[in-house]
């Protein structure tokens, strides 16, 4: 079975004279060769369309809030926690004392989130013991994670490429679409402009969701490699606009349209 963005990116190309070849291995790779013989590549949801090491810096979630952060932009406080394993015991200990006068600084209850972008949710943890507990358990699991502060308000996803939305989306847990103002899409843009891609969804947290322009609002994620079959997924009429996002992806990629400078 393809995977959900080439099963909706094959007929799409074939209708704009686009040769769409799928890696015959695992599948897990595709490239075009458009009609004037360029040729751009697809691997999973990562697209020709961001520069590598920019997208590869935003895959990982401390660096890219870190960066937005220095830029004034709002992120809950963080802290990212590395520990080598040539630091053995000792590195885990000093690691343990330093999550737990960031959590005096800022407070309870916090959120300990992977660096890498994981299927599963923040874990919260609550008190000391329970900090110090979630930092033992992480650390031979992966020995990347970070602290945050937990900010209330609703979780608001927009999908955007180069100038544009193209998806806006709360989480309930599903997603459910949304007009949002006007504001809200520009500084989704801008975000994205900051962290140096063309396609991105940023992850947002509003509240309201329709918020006036000076209620507060902060920015949780930048993923360059959105996943859109859950939006998909809803069916009609959401769908085709799933599909009419890939089909602006694919001629965004072409010749004519090169990288944001």
């Amino acid at each position: 079975m393809l995977p959900f963005l080439f099963a909706v990116m094959a007929p799409l190309a074939e209708r704009a004279g686009i040769r769409f070849e799928v890696e015959p291995g695992v599948g897990h790779a595709a490239r075009l060769v458009y009609p004037d013989g360029t040729i751009r590549f697809v691997r999973s949801r990562i697209l020709d369309l961001n520069r590598a090491t920019s997208a590869s810096v935003a895959k990982k979630r401390s660096y890219v809030l870190g960066f937005l952060q220095e830029q004034g932009i709002p992120v809950p406080e963080f802290l990212a926690m590395r520990i080598p394993a040539r630091q053995g015991e000792e590195g885990v200990e000093g690691r343990i004392a330093e999550a737990l006068r960031f959590a005096e600084q800022i407070g309870y209850p916090l959120a300990v989130r992977s660096v890498h972008r994981t299927e599963t949710g923040p874990l919260l943890v609550g008190s000391p013991e329970e900090l110090e507990a979630v930092v033992r358990r992480e650390v031979p699991v992966s020995p990347r994670f970070m602290l945050q502060r937990v900010v209330a308000g609703h979780p608001l996803t927009l999908v955007v490429l180069d100038d544009e939305v193209l998806l806006a989306y709360l989480h309930r847990p599903e997603p459910v679409p949304i007009k949002v103002a006007d504001d809200v899409q520009a500084l989704a843009v801008d975000v994205v402009r900051r962290s140096g891609l063309r396609f991105a969804a940023v992850d947002l947290m509003l509240d309201p969701p329709d918020r006036p322009a000076d209620a507060p609002w902060y920015v949780m994620d930048v993923v360059p490699d959105p996943d859109l079959e859950p939006y998909a997924a809803l069916g009609d009429p959401h769908r085709p606009k799933v599909e009419a996002v890939v089909e602006k992806l694919l001629l965004a990629m072409g010749p004519r349209q090169g990288a944001r400078s």
